[in-house]
């Protein structure tokens, strides 16, 4: 099932925190290709610029704030089930 939901996965990653954002958004511009807050204070949703940049951008983030948490978001076997049935569907007009 892991394997599925990886293979599914659109790279995402979720960084929970205390501390300043600001602070944190510049200790780990260097590593990501975008980011948006979350309706949860002291969360991000990124997504990197390559996977290399794991290991530097949670360093650089411990550096800045408290690092709570970072995981990669996986989607649901249903997301994955409407993906994979979306896929194979055939054009109306065919």
């Amino acid at each position: 099932v892991e394997e599925v939901k990886q293979r599914y996965s659109d790279g995402n990653y979720r960084l929970t925190f205390n501390g300043d954002a600001g602070q944190l958004a510049t200790a780990i511009e260097p590593f990501v290709n975008a980011w948006h807050g979350t309706d949860h204070d002291g969360e991000l949703i990124l997504s990197l610029k390559d996977n290399d940049a794991r290991r530097p951008l949670i360093a650089a983030a411990n550096d800045a704030v408290d690092l709570l948490g970072f995981e990669s978001i996986l989607p649901s076997m249903d997301n994955i089930f409407i993906q994979a049935v979306n896929s194979y569907k055939e054009p109306e007009n065919a």
